[in-house]
């Protein structure tokens, strides 16, 4: 895997982020309008077990992330994108 994009931390957008190798994306994007705060909150008031961990697992990608994205891989580059805008 080269991207992952996650737009918002709801369940149904990350429902699967368990069987991702956390090693594997080169770039991982998320929506930084989200406060972090308001993701921990949110993993508190988690109604299940298995829903917290979901949460606890975005944050946790979140984590490993936090270098600037090289200019060889960034895909907002023309080069690496195949100019695509």
């Amino acid at each position: 895997m080269d991207y992952l994009i996650i737009s918002h931390p709801h369940k149904d957008h990350i429902s699967g982020i368990s069987r991702i190798d956390y090693k594997t994306p080169k770039v991982f994007r998320r929506n930084t309008t989200i406060p972090l705060d308001l993701i921990y909150e949110q993993t508190g008031k988690a109604q299940t077990v298995d829903d917290r961990k979901l949460y606890e697992e975005y944050l946790n990608l979140d984590k490993k992330f936090t270098a600037p994205v090289p200019d060889t891989i960034d895909p907002d580059n023309s080069f690496v994108n195949g100019d695509l805008i």
